[in-house]
């Protein structure tokens, strides 16, 4: 947030916005003010805040929104038979733990309301838009019935079962490539992963989306431009509705979508703005995102590997060129986001760079087999485990290199939260300057 202001007032108030890159980075920051505005609006409490002081045992029906991560699910209650009324309508939404139900899913079940406290669980779950907890203690969980939830949840399912054959560690972390799905890796591997630098892989990103795009790209490439634009339009489609609303992976939607948009239309597209109308348009639609550390360290690195990569890979050019670059690509990621990271989590990876150099070679191969093996298995099972089968080496090695780096000897140190400010000064400098330099 800090580097996003800085960048946005700095570049903007020199030129006036006379430029549309200025522009957009200037709306960039002002989305970000107003989506703090618009999320506190949306935070008032709902109907189901009021009921849940009670704390009463009612019969419950709520349809599952999206995944909460830590939380579990964030439900939309819309049924309340409580001992001495019965509610209906839209009650609000709550977080309900150890659901794992799919969106769109109904539940019906017994159980508890809890009010939000003012501890820091609570305030994170009312930033998400949360008006209570649901502790259940009886619950049934019906599928998906509409198609908008009925293809990607099968698409999911085909996921998990597809990687039935294969070890389990693998398994886990090949679903948390694909579709950010990190249920079942065990606290062990997160903990290396975080160490080593390489959780961004455990999350869903904008790599993702580029994979996707790009292996749409590829088997419509003897079509019309319009034809693999529209094909691309639909892959980028299913797939936020696969994986979910998460931070990054809208973030990159939206870029994806105005380079389709520039591409049929025949004109080109400034990255640099498209970073910024692109988090306008996130956090206009999803106001509580403005309180997401997964959005800042999206657009951080986007950001960053925007602008530093290429005098980056200029410096590293006694590297084989295939190594300067994604090596330029790790450090201008990492610079961008160090910030965030210290200042959200009180931690840096000293390894990170070599790590995601290491790991780099593998994830393409290991998305791309990943999601085919679900879209396959759900045609033909045994063609979808044999995908899948060819996807477990490649998660293996992102695996083997995480444990390697990851049990280094001060892989990670902590650092005080409070440095992340000091830290923002020169990064923000910097940022500032080759943004600049970029806009001209």
């Amino acid at each position: 947030m800090p580097m996003a202001i800085a960048i946005g007032l700095v570049m903007a108030a020199p030129r006036g916005l006379r430029d549309r890159k200025s522009t957009a980075i200037a709306l960039c920051v002002l989305a970000f003010g107003c989506g703090a505005l618009l999320a506190g609006l949306a935070a008032r409490p709902a109907p189901i805040a009021a009921i849940a002081r009670s704390v009463p045992r009612c019969d419950i029906e709520a349809i599952v929104r999206e995944a909460a991560g830590s939380f579990g699910d964030l439900i939309a209650v819309t049924s309340l038979r409580c001992p001495e009324e019965v509610y209906s309508g839209d009650l609000g939404a709550a977080v309900a733990a150890e659901l794992e139900g799919q969106p769109g899913a109904t539940v019906t079940g017994q159980g508890w309301l809890l009010p939000l406290t003012s501890d820091r669980s609570d305030s994170s779950a009312r930033r998400m838009g949360a008006s209570a907890r649901v502790r259940f203690g009886e619950v049934a969980i019906a599928p998906p019935t509409g198609t908008l939830h009925r293809v990607p949840g099968g698409i999911r399912t085909a996921l998990v079962d597809a990687t039935r054959d294969i070890s389990p560690r693998s398994a886990a972390l090949l679903r948390g490539l694909a579709i950010g799905d990190t249920s079942e890796i065990d606290h062990g591997t997160v903990d290396r992963f975080r160490d080593s630098g390489l959780a961004h892989l455990l999350a869903v990103s904008g790599s993702n989306v580029a994979i996707v795009l790009a292996a749409a790209a590829v088997a419509a490439r003897r079509s019309s431009l319009r034809a693999r634009a529209g094909l691309a339009a639909a892959c980028l489609v299913l797939f936020v509705l696969v994986v979910g609303p998460e931070p990054s992976v809208l973030r990159a939607a939206a870029m994806g979508s105005l380079a389709l948009v520039a591409l049929v239309t025949g004109r080109t597209t400034e990255p640099l703005a498209a970073l910024g109308v692109a988090t306008v348009a996130v956090i206009v639609l999803r106001p509580e995102m403005v309180h997401s550390p997964g959005l800042h360290l999206s657009v951080a690195a986007t950001a960053g590997m925007i602008l530093f990569s290429p005098s980056l890979t200029v410096r590293l050019a006694k590297l084989p060129r295939p190594v300067a670059v994604v090596l330029a690509a790790t450090l201008a990621a990492q610079l961008a986001v160090a910030p965030v990271i210290i200042g959200t989590f009180g931690e840096v990876s000293l390894v990170a760079p070599v790590a995601n150099l290491v790991a780099a070679p593998a994830v393409p191969p290991a998305t791309i087999l990943s999601l085919g093996a679900a879209l396959l298995h759900r045609v033909w099972p045994p063609l979808g485990r044999a995908a899948m089968a060819m996807a477990e080496p490649f998660g293996a090695w992102i695996l083997w290199v995480a444990d390697a780096t990851g049990a280094v000897p001060y892989a990670a140190i902590g650092v005080p939260r409070v440095a992340g400010f000091l830290v923002a000064l020169p990064v923000g400098w910097f940022t500032v300057v080759a943004a600049r330099r970029r806009v001209g």
